[in-house]
């Protein structure tokens, strides 16, 4: 996907100037009248699959060349609409209204006016005030709807018609006759795949030392049993677990830290070396073991605190070894990430760890860069190998 804009600053409340909206009257102007699930049904007879998350329109009036929908958050999303300027959510559910009209075509036929899915190509403008988790009312009017293109504008306005500001220039088109400058066999070259090559069990005898291990410890035991191997051939583990607030262990050799918390993260890694400690040679990244599947998260919520253990944390710890623990290796481990072999299922909440680590790996962190490591769900072993000294393995 490739995104080109450019945004500028206005003035707070300059959107009174806009018209308040008269709901009666376009309702009155309306031929088809259609409750969200409706809607929705309908919409997806023409092509569009809207999932729960995304099913915003709870009321839609429909009429020659417009339409007017009642919009709310979807109670997937929780109260996540209430931390935004204007929820992807309800972007999407206000773009939602604007194809709507081509229902009035379908009605009665099961035909769609137009020859099949428009998909968003560009916008003009986006000019919002704060919409949060409010009802909205989006009021949408085509410009122009032929050759399988449609071009509109988007008026959003708050539940008692007070305008919120508007959406201008919006153009979609049939996703199979949409003219574009780049090639659909180009933009495949564009994407990486990772393969996998199978190699033997490496067997060769450890070396004289294990060196000095920094992990981030997760519940399932990997951590522990790592630790104790490392400790038992003379290196040096510290074990770093998630909680609610810091703390260190009297004997130094674990600590508790917030997830996400640069504050904590900074204050352990100078504890650590307040003593003259050299840095570690090695740091694990196995938070992410602890991530459920995704098919135990309920909410968008739920879905949001538990994969920031496979994001933020890990985009807040490789922010601080640069300047705590130079010359460290970043090593980090998900388990059922990747599909090996086709058909595999894969986790979705640990492909952000695998996101990050490629990006640090290859372009943010070269001087930090370790190994990439997916564990195999089906196994029912959650144990690491013998600690040796690793190597890169990042991309194919």
């Amino acid at each position: 996907m490739h995104a080109r804009g450019a945004a500028r600053a206005a003035q707070r409340g300059h959107h009174r100037g806009l018209p308040q909206l008269d709901v009666d009257s376009v309702r009155r102007g309306s031929t088809r009248h259609l409750t969200g699930a409706t809607c929705y049904e309908a919409l997806a007879a023409l092509g569009y699959h809207y999932g729960p998350a995304f099913q915003g329109i709870e009321e839609v009036w429909i009429g020659p060349g417009e339409a007017l929908a009642r919009i709310r958050p979807p109670a997937p999303i929780g109260d996540d609409a209430a931390r935004h300027h204007v929820h992807p959510v309800l972007l999407d559910s206000c773009f939602q209204t604007l194809l709507t009209p081509q229902l009035l075509g379908s009605e009665g036929s099961g035909a769609a006016s137009g020859t099949g899915v428009r998909l968003p190509l560009s916008i003009g403008e986006v000019d919002l005030d704060t919409v949060g988790d409010q009802p909205l009312w989006a009021h949408a009017v085509l410009i122009r709807d032929a050759d399988g293109e449609l071009v509109g504008d988007i008026a959003v306005h708050a539940d008692d018609g007070r305008p919120l500001g508007r959406v201008t220039g919006f153009r979609a088109a049939d996703v199979e006759t949409a003219s574009t400058a780049v090639g659909l066999g180009t933009i495949d070259s564009w994407l990486a795949d990772i393969t996998w090559t199978e190699a033997p069990y490496a067997t060769a005898p450890l070396g004289t030392s294990v060196r000095d291990w920094l992990v981030l410890a997760d519940g399932q035991g990997v951590a522990d049993e790592l630790a104790a191997r490392v400790t038992a051939r003379g290196g040096r583990c510290h074990l770093v677990r998630p909680g609610a607030a810091y703390r260190m262990a009297p004997d130094r050799r674990e600590s508790v830290i917030r997830p996400g918390s640069s504050a904590d993260l900074e204050r352990l890694l100078t504890e650590l070396r307040a003593d003259g400690s050299a840095p570690y040679d090695h740091v694990v990244y196995l938070w992410s073991l602890d991530l459920p599947p995704m098919d135990a998260t309920s909410t968008a919520a739920d879905v949001r605190e538990r994969a920031d253990l496979a994001g933020y944390s890990l985009v807040v710890l490789a922010r601080a070894l640069p300047d705590h623990q130079p010359g460290s290796r970043l090593h980090i481990v998900t388990r059922g990430g990747q599909a090996v072999v086709p058909g595999d299922p894969a986790e979705p909440l640990s492909a952000p760890a695998w996101g990050i680590g490629r990006v640090l790996g290859q372009q943010e962190l070269p001087d930090h860069r370790g190994t990439l490591i997916d564990l195999d769900p089906a196994t029912g072993e959650d144990t690491l190998p013998v600690p040796r000294t690793p190597r890169p393995c990042y991309g194919k």
